[in-house]
Order: structure tokens, then sequence, then C-alpha cells
């Protein structure tokens, strides 16, 4: 059953057809707060933002959080030209 439990089984979920991504990029950014900050069981002085854009189809996508630089790292594990992997 397409979005649900079957006979006790696990969920299952359709995907549409697409374009394949073709390329996949991130990168980390250090932005410094005005002053020094904390919530009580941190403290820090500056954010870390990652953006991440991909390719697809003639189209780009962008996105963006907050994280680690380390997340950054990963994203070649995403997709690389000619994969048919879905990130």
């Amino acid at each position: 059953m397409a979005g649900g439990a079957g006979a006790g089984g696990p969920a299952v979920t359709e995907v549409a057809a697409g374009p394949a991504v073709t390329e996949v990029a991130a990168a980390a950014y250090v932005i410094p707060t005005d002053a020094p900050e904390a919530d009580g069981t941190l403290a820090w002085d500056a954010t870390t933002m990652v953006l991440a854009t991909a390719r697809a189809g003639g189209a780009k996508g962008i996105g963006w959080s907050y994280a680690a630089a380390l997340f950054s790292a990963g994203q070649e594990d995403l997709a690389r030209p000619g994969d048919s992997k879905e990130p």
C-alpha cells in the first residue's frame, strides 16, 4: 500500500521519477557573532552555516542550515554526476 504499512510490513513511499541529480556541492561559512553568546550550557563567538547546492534537469536548487562544518565534508557521498542515487 503506497503511503502506509501493508500487512504488518514497513511503510512504502512512492517516489516520482525525475531528472537525475548531476551535481551536489556544499560549503561551510563561519560567521562571527557581534559579542560572545551563551545559552546556559554552551558558549560561542561564531555560528557555522552550511550552504548546499544541487543540479538536476537543468535546474539548480539551494539550501542551508546552521550546522558544524563537518556536515559539508560528506556531500560527495550524496550524488556524483551519472549516479542515480536520490539525495
